[in-house]
């Protein structure tokens, strides 16, 4: 059986329009997900977004994984430098710079609804149980 944007496609002697009619729908779904889809390094300062996807050489996938940038997670841009420096975002309450081409390695989709997470509680109020 052929496939056609992951659909199923075979000849079963439908009219062609029902024969193609799931894998129009799959390809709206992909176009969809495409447009709203941008690389880090396209948001301006102020805004936010999800990690959807890391790409890229594996070596910057892995490294940009290890810093904490996953699927999943919110990321604000906190600003640029100027004449394509490197760009400043926060993550896990951590502010982490660096430079435009590997921000384009991360896919992110816009997030409207992010605010910044509660600070974490001061040491001194921390109580430690010792047995």
């Amino acid at each position: 059986m052929r496939q056609l944007f992951g659909v199923p496609f075979n000849n079963l002697g439908l009219s062609p329009l029902v024969q193609i009619w799931p894998v129009f729908l799959r390809f709206f779904e992909l176009v969809v997900i495409l447009m709203n889809t941008l690389r880090l390094a396209d948001l301006t300062p102020g805004a936010s977004a999800i990690v959807t996807a890391i790409s890229g050489a594996s070596r910057i996938a892995s490294r940009l994984m290890e810093m904490g940038f996953v699927p999943g997670v919110a990321v604000q841009v906190l600003r640029r430098a100027p004449f394509g420096g490197p760009i400043q975002y926060r993550i896990h309450n951590v502010s982490i710079s660096m430079r435009i081409a590997e921000a384009a390695c991360i896919s992110v989709t816009n997030d409207s609804g992010w605010s910044e997470p509660a600070a974490a509680t001061p040491a001194s109020e921390l109580h430690v149980a010792v047995t």
